[in-house]
């Protein structure tokens, strides 16, 4: 069973310690997530070839059965600190499927709370 999970809604310690674990030392990008990227106006130089979550802002999990199988981070471009750069990234194969731009303020105003776990 497929259940995911929000910062703005419930995150569990438990799970975000099991992410973390994961070597995200190797950055993989699928065909799809170069070409969002370019769409966005990356360069390459944007996108990294590794991640240390330390750096970034988890955002989303989604799991199969309690185990992670995805995540959603998000910083700052480094060429522009008023965009934020999002990877959605596959666990634990560090495939990155997709790239975007945020505004830096995006607060999540449109959030679907229903399609997220909530805190028992």
């Amino acid at each position: 069973m497929r259940l995911d999970f929000h910062r703005d809604i419930y995150l569990p310690a438990e799970l975000v310690a099991h992410v973390r674990a994961v070597n995200y030392s190797r950055l993989v990008y699928t065909r799809h997530a170069l070409g969002a990227a370019l769409e966005d106006g990356l360069r390459h130089t944007d996108l990294p070839l590794s991640l240390c979550l330390d750096d970034w802002t988890l955002v989303h999990v989604e799991t199969w059965h309690g185990r992670p199988t995805g995540i959603l981070v998000r910083r700052p471009v480094i060429s522009s600190p008023r965009l934020h750069l999002v990877l959605a990234v596959g666990v634990p194969d560090c495939r990155v499927k997709t790239v975007w731009v945020n505004r830096a303020d995006d607060n999540h105003r449109t959030l679907d709370r229903k399609k997220y776990v909530s805190a028992p």
